[in-house]
């Protein structure tokens, strides 16, 4: 049988089977409530709800003859606490979002009890940080004579596993001056650019690619180098970078179709 709870909770008498549980409703932070158990009322029923995946602590006390505890949920006990005499229960466990039931049950005698409830939304692990640049957003371009004078508009691109700028030439990046043919492919710790003809760079300060890197906790870039698999020497070809953006200068460089210029990303 259910006394009045204390506290805030203040919920009507409920019966002694699931079916007539006294309802919490959605439990978030502590509750409180009183009741009686003994040989003519042998259970006690309560239902409540989590939103969300939370951290769940039951507290029965104030006994006065031997009284268990047990949580359960479709219809399967989840936890219970079975200690002898007048010793308190306690459960506490991560439960899943969901309803669940607790039975407070007779075991000797009559007894009053204290049932002391607490639940904490358990807030999720922020997501891990990118592998490498995979996810970032990068802008592309080509620049000549200087790395802050594009030849034409920059194209922009998702970091994934297809390549992001194929056929990179005079019909995708039109502009003042012709763009060497290439295949450029950025990985999330690596670029490539594999080239499809026989040209030569023209002789400048700068004439090369720039890539920028942007989006939500993407890494520092910390260096870049040639990796295994250029055609050139890291003479030929001049790499530069900051935090987020690496610069390619190709200027001068003799290019035919197997050619390939591919840039380790320290990241």
């Amino acid at each position: 049988m259910f006394n009045p709870a204390f506290g805030r909770s203040n919920l009507r008498a409920a019966d002694d089977r699931p079916s007539g549980a006294r309802p919490i409703g959605e439990l978030g932070g502590a509750r409180k409530f009183r009741g009686t158990v003994g040989i003519g009322d042998k259970a006690d029923f309560y239902s409540f709800t989590l939103k969300n995946r939370s951290s769940f602590n039951l507290k029965l006390d104030k006994l006065k003859n031997n009284v268990d505890v047990a949580l359960i949920q479709n219809g399967q006990t989840v936890a219970k606490s079975t200690r002898g005499g007048r010793k308190p229960e306690a459960i506490a466990a991560t439960l899943e979002a969901g309803t669940y039931f607790i039975k407070v049950s007779q075991k000797s005698g009559n007894s009053r009890y204290r049932l002391s409830l607490n639940a904490n939304a358990i807030t999720p692990p922020p997501p891990p940080p990118p592998q490498g640049l995979e996810g970032a957003n990068v802008n592309f371009g080509v620049y000549l004579p200087t790395p802050t004078s594009p030849i034409s508009a920059p194209i922009n691109a998702i970091v994934n596993s297809t390549v992001e700028f194929p056929e990179i030439g005079n019909t995708s990046l039109p502009g003042r001056f012709f763009t060497i043919n290439a295949d450029v492919n950025v990985t999330a710790r690596q670029i490539i650019i594999d080239y499809s003809q026989f040209a030569r760079a023209s002789t400048a300060a700068f004439n090369g690619y720039v890539f920028d890197f942007s989006g939500n906790n993407i890494p520092t870039i910390t260096g870049v180098s040639l990796g295994a698999g250029s055609s050139f020497s890291p003479t030929q070809v001049g790499l530069n970078f900051d935090s987020d953006s690496v610069f390619v200068n190709v200027a001068g460089l003799s290019i035919n179709p197997d050619s390939q210029i591919v840039i380790d990303l320290q990241v």
